[in-house]
């Protein structure tokens, strides 16, 4: 996540090519391991933060990247209920089992909200690239925004804007700095792209 965050910072010119490729095939291996939630995580930030580096120069690694951050937005929390002792039946009471508390595994959570976290960014700052996925990643979102952590639904929604923003700046109406190009007056002098005005609706 560091080596992201000082490339992010820094520019691909202050960074030589070889010194980008090191780390990137370093995170491929993290973000596809098995059973180590916390190297997922962090890979997945580091290819959030190359994404703002590479924009749509990331083609080589988005399918890898993009497949794993949506297997794991879909992915479910474990979840064990547990149920209170059985009582005697009685006329009185339910015979049924009272549900006595539910377990949820929080482990993943942090991955989660990274994952929905790179959706967004990546979705912004590779527009052409995100778009050929989009009903996919949209469908990955919308099954987190009801979801009962407030990390996650925060960084889904956030998504959604970022999303939006990328398909601006894929139809040319925001520039580098995120600023939408509008004129001054008429709203009809600086009308929203088909694209756009479809996602928002």
């Amino acid at each position: 996540m560091c080596a992201g965050r000082v490339i992010a910072a820094c520019g691909k010119d202050q960074i030589d090519a070889q010194t980008i490729d090191a780390f990137t095939q370093f995170g491929l291996q993290c973000i596809q391991s098995e059973n180590k939630y916390e190297l997922r995580e962090t890979a997945i930030t580091y290819f959030s933060d190359l994404s703002v580096l590479l924009k749509e120069n990331m083609a080589p690694y988005f399918t890898p990247v993009m497949d794993q951050v949506v297997k794991i937005c879909l992915e479910d929390a474990n979840q064990k209920i547990t149920e209170a002792p059985k009582k005697n039946f009685s006329l009185d009471s339910d015979s049924e089992g009272d549900v006595a508390g539910m377990d949820i595994d929080l482990s993943g959570l942090d991955e989660k909200s990274s994952a929905l976290n790179a959706l967004g960014i990546i979705g912004m700052n590779c527009p052409i690239l995100f778009y050929g996925r989009m009903k996919e990643f949209l469908g990955a979102l919308e099954k987190n925004q009801q979801h009962f952590h407030e990390n996650v639904k925060f960084h889904c929604v956030l998504a959604y804007m970022q999303i939006g923003l990328g398909i601006m700046k894929k139809n040319g109406v925001c520039d580098e700095e995120d600023k939408f190009n509008w004129t001054k007056g008429n709203p009809s002098e600086s009308p929203i792209p088909q694209e756009a005005s479809e996602y928002f609706d």
